[in-house]
């Protein structure tokens, strides 16, 4: 007959018992043993160590020789080891096991043995994922119930871990289809899969909560939480946690008994301590022993708060909380111990119930989370490193930009008006120096747009365009680059694109044209064909096929992801010869992506190359008049009338300004800084102003924040425009801010200046 200890220990529900009397070959286990397997006790194989057939094969052959070292040898009386069991279900069950001797003869044979079996698997499935991911670490350790996921936008594919399955009661190996099935109501549904591609643009986590309804019919309330995960350059995954928060009956705990709780927290892997009401000890692990330096204490009875005394005044007040029905956790607490030491810890504390449904006490859960805590604080001040680190270097661009692009706005501007009246000797080198200074405004535009990418501060504008014409210009733009080098360069467009579609113009002229300028630049002989075609149009939408094939160079296949990468091309020789950052077709890539896209090439050396990439955009149905195309140096008209106020402090930038207003019979005055500026604009009345943004005294937003304070109407119209060498990612928005019409960088291209001076004056309309 066993002993009321050993009868509490066999009754166990969460701890398999087995017993095996070696003389005459029998054995008996509890039903939680069975249960654990896959049996039931009556299903049981007859055979003595029936459970051997079920270990892992690995563990198989490690244990029995273990188990045979162990009944030979006389002095050892027990053992522990962790053994995985194949269960009848198929699933994997991990265990810590503890063998003891029960009876052993005088000459050291052993004639019973005793086995117990802790289930550890959830322990385990989680200690797996934590290994592969930092985030799952950070909610493993809840004692609640919790499942991990994952799913890859690029490959479509779903995982869940085995707990994810339990709670969802799904069938192993679920698909993302009937993961999401389960949620109790549509607008749920859509409203994860809102936030789920809203998390995965931004690259940030969110959280979501919403009742699902299982195959079998049973509701549960659910939180979901999900982080994006970068592969290399691209982020393609979500991985996040499912937490079974359905509100739980006081009466539900019941099932388990108080002297079944405390036989399990004396045999749990982890810090646990059960007590009464008036916080006295009931049971107490091992490692909660272990962490509280408790070793060797009889804690059975004693009261917590004279055990712990350094921890009694902040600790009773949870204590108190979860004694009156709450459950109180804390994610992340500093703890110093009686020996002095800082730790940190995690914890939550339940109350428990007795059969009377009254609550007998509380169940605190610790978890020693030190080296987690000091990995997390030094992540976060890598990632702060890292933000200040940014911060700098775009603080570096901006001025480093500033610096460069105010000589730049002469150098272009003088070498423009000078080709104007060159002398046949002087077009030559007239010529050399504007492609030279060209050459030299694209690598600073595509280093600034790189560094635009990389800090996520790209965003892309929905309008109407004119979607023809757009590419019309670009061949326009480019032809004579082309004619030049002697090669054609043909725009094929299909007959059924659409004349207007919503996008962004810029940023898709901005992709076409990289494209284009690559393929005149590498082509020697031959032509460059730009072709635009239609490849599905429904009633929101319409998808076309951009192409841009050339007869040039081409690029060896070992090279075609290569030179995707920044600052990156084909050979050092290519560099040499044709020049370049290296990091237009890097810019590309990632706009093209950022609006769900892909580039992709087909290229053979010295034959040519094909790029190409279907690009989805919302229908339009805008009719576009001729106010909408941008005017020509042979269109432009005169201006004579208009009075435009000037305020910059460069005085190279004023006489290239004042050149061009002077071509188009503008009449202007000057205003070296921005107070300077507010007082001309009370004094006369301008059309409109070129508004530099950094000047002394007063800058172009303040003068502009006060120009539009004041109290007439016309000082709340006038048109203004920012016109500054500056590129701060967010200069655009701060002008608008501060109440500026417009925005033109320098060194600016004349024919823009004309048109938004034509534009905001009301001059555009009369020429058309």
């Amino acid at each position: 007959m066993h002993s009321s200890r050993e009868n509490t220990i066999w009754d166990d529900p969460f701890v398999g018992v087995w017993d095996w009397h070696i003389p005459t070959n029998t054995q008996v286990c509890n039903a939680t043993f069975a249960a654990m397997l896959g049996y039931d006790t009556s299903a049981l194989p007859v055979m003595p160590m029936f459970w051997l057939d079920k270990l892992v094969t690995e563990d198989y052959v490690s244990f029995v020789r273990h188990l045979e070292a162990f009944l030979t040898e006389p002095q050892p009386i027990s053992f522990q080891t962790e053994l995985r069991f194949q269960t009848s279900q198929g699933k994997i069950l991990y265990t810590k096991a503890a063998f003891r001797v029960l009876e052993r003869e005088p000459s050291g044979i052993v004639n019973q043995l005793r086995a117990s079996f802790l289930d550890i698997s959830f322990t385990k499935e989680l200690s797996t994922l934590l290994q592969n991911n930092e985030f799952l670490q950070a909610k493993a350790n809840h004692l609640a119930s919790i499942g991990g996921w994952e799913y890859d936008f690029v490959e479509e594919s779903f995982f869940c871990t085995q707990k994810t399955q339990e709670i969802f009661e799904l069938p192993s190996s679920p698909t993302w289809a009937t993961w999401l099935a389960c949620f109790q109501y549509e607008a749920d549904r859509q409203h994860f899969y809102m936030q789920l591609y809203a998390a995965f643009q931004a690259k940030k986590a969110f959280v979501f909560e919403c009742y699902i309804t299982t195959p079998t019919g049973n509701s549960r309330k659910i939180k979901l939480e999900a982080e994006p995960v970068s592969t290399g350059e691209q982020c393609r995954k979500m991985l996040g946690y499912v937490q079974d928060v359905t509100p739980v009956a006081p009466s539900m705990p019941n099932d388990i008994a108080p002297d079944q709780r405390k036989a399990f927290i004396e045999y749990a892997p982890v810090a646990l301590a059960m007590f009464d009401t008036d916080m006295r000890y009931l049971a107490a692990s091992g490692k909660w022993k272990q962490i509280y330096q408790l070793e060797g204490l009889d804690l059975n009875n004693q009261l917590c708060y004279e055990v712990m005394p350094h921890l009694a005044e902040h600790c009773r007040p949870f204590h108190q909380r979860a004694l009156q029905g709450e459950e109180v956790h804390a994610d992340a607490e500093r703890y110093i111990g009686a020996n002095g030491k800082e730790e940190w810890l995690k914890w939550i504390i339940r109350p428990w119930y007795a059969p009377n449904n009254t609550i007998g006490g509380i169940i605190i859960f610790t978890d020693l989370i030190t080296e987690q805590q000091a990995a997390k604080e030094a992540l976060i001040k890598a990632k702060e490193q890292a933000e200040q680190a940014a911060i700098a270097k775009t603080q570096f661009l901006s001025t480093m930009s500033h610096e460069i692009r105010t000589p730049m706005n002469a150098v272009i501007g003088i070498t423009h008006l000078l080709m104007q009246n060159a002398r046949e000797d002087q077009e030559e080198y007239l010529k050399i120096l504007k492609f030279s200074a060209e050459n030299l405004l694209v690598l600073i535009n595509d280093i600034l747009d790189f560094n635009k990418i990389e800090a996520g501060k790209i965003e892309f504008e929905e309008v109407d365009f004119n979607l023809k014409d757009l590419l019309s210009n670009i061949r326009a733009a480019l032809l004579q680059k082309a004619t030049d080098k002697g090669i054609q360069l043909k725009l094929m467009i299909d007959d059924d694109l659409p004349t207007a579609v919503k996008g962004d113009s810029v940023r898709i002229g901005q992709i076409i044209t990289n494209l284009v300028t690559n393929a005149v630049k590498f082509t020697e002989k031959g032509k460059v064909t730009i072709t635009a075609s239609l490849v599905k149009k429904d009633k929101d939408t319409t998808t076309i096929n951009f192409e841009v094939k050339d007869t040039g160079i081409g690029i060896p296949k070992d090279k075609w992801e290569q030179i995707f990468e920044s600052f990156t091309q084909a050979s050092s020789e290519t560099t040499r010869k044709f020049g370049g950052t290296g990091l237009g077709l890097t810019i590309t890539k990632r706009l093209l992506e950022l609006q769900g896209s892909h580039i992709q090439l087909d290229s053979t050396p010295d034959v040519g190359s094909k790029f190409f990439f279907d690009l989805t955009l919302k229908n339009s149905n805008h009719q576009f008049k001729k106010s909408d195309t941008i005017f020509t140096e042979q269109q432009q008209r005169s201006l004579k009338g208009l009075k435009l106020l000037i305020a910059d402090d460069n005085q190279i930038n004023i006489i290239v300004a004042k050149q061009f207003l002077d071509r188009w019979d503008i009449t202007c005055d000057v205003a070296e800084n921005g107070l300077l500026a507010l007082q001309m604009v009370q004094q006369a009345h301008y059309d409109l102003v070129l508004m530099d943004l950094q000047m002394p005294e007063m800058d172009g937003y303040q003068a502009t924040k006060h120009i539009r304070q004041l109290g007439k109407e016309y000082f709340k119209k006038v048109p203004i425009i920012a016109l500054t060498a500056s590129a701060m990612l967010d200069i655009k928005d701060k002008a608008f801010a501060v109440g500026m019409t417009d925005y033109i960088s320098k060194p600016f291209n004349p024919d823009e200046l004309y048109r938004k001076i034509a534009l905001h004056s009301g001059q555009l309309a009369s020429m058309n």
